[in-house]
């Protein structure tokens, strides 16, 4: 499982730091990302806003790392707490909520990650429930993305079937087998939903 890192984006012309963030991708693929939101989206966020003001003068802002942590939970921890820290100190363009939820109402990787999941088996038997995301990446020994597109059905289940479980983020009493989910539809639709 990859590292999750703690960067900063500075100023090329002041060489203040502006902006703290986490990811588990490289240093250059965030960088790139944050330019392509910023300005071939053209992004609204005081961060974007800052980002194009640079990229006009034909620069991009620097981007070094910090920290470094197994735990995406440990870094988000250690990021709210930077931001708040040098929010008002540094200017920062961080969003006040950074770390909790978007302006969008879209939840944070840190809700999306300590939510339950449910396992249940290639029979569609209830097995076990994990408190994240993380927790059921470790047990079970496999990446993040794979969580989520197992989560929204996105792999091909069929003869070769790479995975003998299913995931659900709601607790069924049962699922259809797995030879038979041809989409999220069919296969919630035979589940039952335990009641409260």
């Amino acid at each position: 499982m990859s590292k999750t890192k703690i960067y900063v984006l500075i100023n090329p012309f002041t060489l203040k730091v502006r902006y703290i963030g986490i990811t588990c991708s490289t240093l250059g693929k965030r960088l790139s990302d944050h330019i392509y939101t910023s300005v071939r989206k053209n992004g609204k966020t005081h961060k974007d806003n800052w980002i194009k003001s640079i990229y006009k003068y034909g620069e991009k802002p620097i981007i070094r790392q910090i920290a470094q942590f197994n735990s995406r939970l440990e870094a988000r921890d250690l990021e709210i707490k930077l931001i708040k820290k040098y929010k008002n100190k540094h200017k920062l363009v961080n969003t006040i909520d950074e770390g909790k939820f978007q302006s969008s109402g879209k939840k944070s990787a840190r809700v999306y990650l300590t939510k339950p999941i449910y396992l249940y088996d290639k029979n569609g038997i209830f097995i076990k429930k994990f408190n994240s995301s993380r927790e059921c990446a470790k047990e079970l020994n496999l990446e993040m993305i794979s969580i989520k597109k197992i989560l929204s059905r996105k792999k091909k289940f069929g003869l070769n079937i790479k995975y003998k479980f299913q995931l659900s983020r709601i607790r069924y009493r049962s699922l259809s087998p797995i030879l038979e989910i041809g989409s999220r539809t069919k296969t919630f639709s035979s589940a039952h939903i335990l009641s409260n």
